[in-house]
């Protein structure tokens, strides 16, 4: 769905204020989908609470954009015309990112993510839910397909797609019977499936840059959005990308 480097691009910076024991580098093969992962698909794809800095190819509305500008903004990014993207430099880095993201979903929001073993889907998905306020740890459903996190306001509804081969799977899921509903969604290996998911999404792609890490480094990820419908380009431009 989508080719990592082209589009905007913000860059994260290496500082971040984010601490927690367990939201480290090795975070993001805890859960028991990542070696099974690993082996079948192979390892391509990984903001900060900090400031979020234009690099040298910049996009307007970014922080501090006129309401002019960032109405012009949502219009250029629906149905996809457009495509923004941030890099994070740390594991950190990608669960502030999603922290951010998870402050701006409402009910009814649809989050498709795009990325193999090490892109960084759950940790995005771990930053959302604690920035709906979601206490309980998160990890990617691979086995029960469909988890439920109870927010401060609503609930996130986490699904995994790894394990379905094809669209008529979806009915058994129980997917059809919250999207749209009373929380956001964050469905992750949903891309093979998105007519199925509907036209009123936000499809969000994780790249790992290796190439700009160093041997024994972990390397940045670049975080692509592409909205799909005007409410998914108001929530990139509420990132301010």
């Amino acid at each position: 769905m989508f080719a990592c480097g082209a589009g905007d691009k913000f860059v994260v910076g290496d500082e971040c204020d984010v601490a927690d024991g367990v939201l480290n580098e090795r975070a993001s093969v805890d859960c028991a989908s990542g070696e099974t992962r690993a082996a079948a698909r192979g390892a391509s794809a990984g903001c900060a609470s900090g400031e979020i800095r234009p690099s040298d190819v910049g996009v307007a509305g970014g922080p501090g954009a006129s309401g002019e500008t960032r109405a012009a903004d949502v219009a250029r990014l629906v149905d996809g015309e457009a495509r923004s993207a941030v890099v994070t430099r740390s594991t950190a880095d990608t669960v502030a990112l999603g922290e951010r993201l998870g402050r701006l979903l409402e009910a009814g929001d649809v989050l498709v993510l795009t990325g193999d073993l090490g892109a960084g889907k759950t940790q995005l998905t771990k930053g959302i839910a604690r920035g709906m306020g979601v206490e309980d740890d998160v990890c990617s459903p691979t086995f029960t397909i469909g988890m439920v996190y109870e927010g401060d306001d609503m609930p996130l509804y986490h699904f995994d797609l790894y394990r379905l081969e094809d669209a008529e799977q979806l009915d058994d899921t129980g997917i059809f019977d919250v999207l749209g509903d009373d929380g956001p969604c964050v469905i992750e290996w949903g891309e093979q499936f998105a007519d199925e998911l509907g036209d009123e999404r936000l499809d969000v792609a994780l790249c790992r840059l290796d190439d700009e890490a160093a041997v024994g480094e972990e390397p940045p990820r670049e975080v692509s959005f592409v909205a799909h419908g005007e409410r998914a380009a108001e929530i990139i431009a509420g990132l301010g990308l």
